[in-house]
């Protein structure tokens, strides 16, 4: 296990206490949440704490290790609070009973809605709570969209175009849970055929595979890509950074989702009152103002500006001259009906047979996609149907030898389908 980091004020003695957060948030997230939280805690209990941060990787590496060490230790992992990755984490979570309930005071939740656009903000049992909202869309670089002489992308299927080749970018998303979830709405979107036919083109067309979903709207931005999958915040950070006539964020408006990222307390938490006071701090409004403000405004963030949209109904209204986000999220209901437990029961599954077909074989694939052309072969076929998916994700996924037997199929299957030649 890699050694924790720290944000926030340094251990001095060994009666100081501590939380141990496991987390797939980047350093600016970490840096501005410990800073802040180590200075309200001394405040409000006159007690000091330090924070130590395990960092294991994108949002499935963290599930990954929670399970794992749970394997070992059923009662407690000496692990607090899981912070980040989405809402799919906690649903895998709760259901297997590895998250601790926290009951917040309702005047916390009282401008927090339970559900929105049919998806939950928090849970209904207190298990886990949305800590602030995203978005997802394709961020591009408009020198170079200039350069290709293409128009903007404004929908998800304009990325599978064949003229894009080598011009896209994504991240795998068995690490990521932002990229895995760009997929499962692509996926819910078009249909399971259609879905598939579009992420197929799109991976055709990836430059290259990123470990981490932050790294594409950098690489953008630098014009080693032209357009690229990307969460909002990242989005609109490079826009901020580089400048509107340089980059831009679009997000599909009827494909697109308005999702919580959620924290939530482990089961058997060594500090379980210091990490219920995290999740209240991230709840209040001092905790949402670093999500929303921009750096240096009264009670934003002091380095690095994090460009997350509230969970708080209230905030756009009263913070909208005082932030780079540019949309209410409450203000327009989701488009696409999002069916959060179908994403979460396939979840792994997905992410392996994405894995198999589009990544690992990648190089394969985009020789294919060239010598054959994108519209000579059935990209939109699978090995699986929509509902096989499901039905393996209830049954083989939980068998290691019978899922090694199907991943070994899925590969025979991927390298006739792109065998050339021919």
């Amino acid at each position: 296990m890699p050694l924790p980091n720290s944000a926030g004020r340094p251990t001095n003695s060994v009666s100081e206490e501590k939380l141990v957060i496991i987390s797939p948030h980047w350093d600016g997230i970490r840096n501005e949440f410990g800073r802040a939280f180590v200075d309200w805690y001394k405040r409000t209990t006159s007690r000091t704490i330090a924070i130590e941060w395990l960092d294991m990787g994108g949002t499935s590496d963290c599930v990954r290790y929670v399970r794992s060490e749970f394997g070992r230790s059923p009662t407690g992992i000496k692990v607090d609070l899981f912070f980040g990755g989405g809402t799919d984490p906690f649903l895998t979570l709760k259901k297997e009973h590895l998250l601790q309930l926290v009951q917040l005071d309702s005047t916390l939740l009282q401008h927090i809605p339970q559900t929105f656009s049919g998806l939950s903000v928090y849970d209904a049992d207190g298990l886990w709570y949305g800590a602030a909202l995203s978005g997802f869309g394709i961020v591009y670089n408009k020198a170079a969209a200039k350069y290709l002489n293409f128009p903007i992308p404004r929908e998800w299927k304009d990325l599978a175009d064949p003229r894009l080749y080598s011009w896209v970018g994504a991240a795998d998303p068995r690490n990521s849970g932002t990229m895995h979830l760009m997929f499962e709405i692509i996926l819910q979107g078009y249909g399971w055929d259609r879905g598939w036919s579009i992420l197929t083109g799109l991976a055709a067309n990836t430059k290259s595979f990123a470990k981490g979903a932050n790294e594409i709207p950098k690489m953008v931005a630098r014009g080693d890509m032209a357009f690229g999958l990307c969460i909002d915040f990242y989005g609109w950070a490079e826009v901020s950074e580089a400048g509107e006539d340089k980059v831009g964020m679009a997000l599909p408006e009827d494909l697109t989702v308005i999702s919580a990222d959620g924290i939530a307390m482990l089961k058997g938490a060594p500090n379980a009152a210091a990490a219920k006071m995290f999740i209240e701090f991230v709840l209040s409004e001092d905790g949402q103002k670093l999500w929303f403000l921009r750096k240096g405004e009264p009670g934003g963030p002091v380095k690095q500006e994090l460009n997350r949209m509230s969970v708080r109904t209230d905030f756009f209204a009263r913070f909208a001259t005082h932030t780079n986000i540019k949309q209410d999220p409450f203000a327009k209901p989701n488009a696409l009906a999002f069916n959060q437990e179908l994403a979460s029961k396939r979840w792994l599954v997905v992410n392996d047979l994405a894995g198999t077909g589009l990544i690992d074989m990648n190089d394969r694939l985009k020789k294919a996609w060239r010598s054959k052309g994108s519209d000579a072969v059935h990209w939109d076929a699978m090995p699986v149907t929509e509902e096989e998916c499901s039905r393996l994700a209830q049954t083989v996924w939980s068998d290691q030898v019978q899922k090694n037997r199907t991943l070994l199929d899925w590969q025979h299957f991927f390298e006739e389908k792109y065998r050339v030649g021919r």
